[in-house]
């Protein structure tokens, strides 16, 4: 099955109320981690905007700081589970086997693990723009297979592919062996691999083009499945960003950003500037307005998401906080 959608929000719209009227097959099986709706066969999403990459649904209640976070703690290279912490407590023990580190992180393996991948097949790129052979690999017979009993932590998402259309636009496409919908799919997969395909397509110099999910297994669990309370009435249907003014883009200087990003992830200095604009204009308020309510401070994060310069982070992380002060 391959639908095509602008952009998450859309998707997320499309796909709930599909499965939820029955245009869209399911079986409710058993998993490893509780019952399954699962869709019945292989399904492929295409988003046209993959920049477009917030989840703007209210009901569904999406924690866009942690999404942002981990985003960016995956372009670092990185597999401790502290940072991630700050964000969402429950992570390490959710996934992590001694709870220091994530047995398949991605950024790690895209950059540590073997070698800089994210180098290697931009280089590649660059010298061969038709080039068909752009693979990016996470699964690892040795740490997933060898250890496929034991571990909390493989990979869901085992290869990207790339390919530039036109000399202007990089198409990827993200292979999946089994997804949870809500959470994973059209939750925190979109945005991070999104922001892979950004980052990728600024070291080639051109644009973002379109993304491309397949997944082999797509599943919601039944007991967080709430398509009424996700889905409004189809008369209201309206795309979330078309009263928004367009993403702030991810990266400006992609060397600058290779360095930066790095100590971003550790970085405990609010009042530190940042040379690339997403870092410094976005992530940054991001980051010091989740603390904020941490601490207890609802007002002073209140005023802190609004210095947040993306209209789409902005209203999502205000909206997050306004839930949390009323609830």
């Amino acid at each position: 099955m391959h639908l095509t959608y602008r952009n998450v929000n859309d998707a997320f719209r499309g796909i709930t109320s599909a499965i939820h009227t029955g245009k869209i097959l399911t079986n409710v099986l058993p998993s490893r981690a509780g019952e399954v709706l699962v869709v019945e066969e292989p399904m492929t999403i295409t988003y046209r905007e993959p920049t477009e990459r917030v989840l703007l649904n209210p009901a569904r209640d999406a924690n866009p700081f942690f999404h942002m976070f981990e985003g960016l703690w995956m372009l670092a290279g990185r597999n401790d589970v502290e940072p991630l912490t700050r964000y969402n407590s429950q992570i390490g023990k959710i996934a992590s086997d001694d709870g220091e580190t994530f047995n398949g992180a991605y950024g790690y393996r895209w950059r540590e693990v073997w070698l800089d991948q994210l180098e290697l097949i931009a280089d590649h790129l660059h010298d061969y723009p038709l080039s068909r052979r752009a693979v990016l690999t996470m699964w690892s017979p040795a740490s997933d297979l060898l250890r496929i009993e034991t571990h909390k932590d493989v990979c869901c998402n085992t290869h990207v592919y790339f390919s530039i259309e036109d000399e202007m636009f990089l198409n990827m496409t993200v292979c999946n062996r089994s997804n949870d919908l809500v959470w994973g799919c059209l939750g925190a997969n979109v945005v991070h691999f999104s922001m892979l395909q950004e980052y990728m397509a600024s070291r080639l110099g051109i644009a973002s083009g379109t993304y491309n999910q397949f997944t082999n297994n797509l599943h919601a669990y039944t007991d967080k499945w709430d398509p009424d309370g996700w889905v409004e009435e189809p008369s209201t249907f309206e795309n979330e960003y078309d009263n928004l003014s367009p993403p702030l883009p991810l990266v400006k200087d992609w060397y600058v950003f290779d360095q930066e990003v790095k100590e971003f992830i550790d970085n405990d200095d609010w009042n530190r500037r940042w040379d690339e604009p997403f870092l410094n204009s976005v992530a940054t308020p991001m980051c010091w307005a989740f603390h904020l309510h941490r601490r207890g401070e609802k007002l002073l994060a209140s005023r802190a998401i609004e210095e947040v310069a993306s209209n789409d982070w902005r209203r999502a992380g205000r909206e997050w906080l306004a839930r949390r002060r009323t609830g």
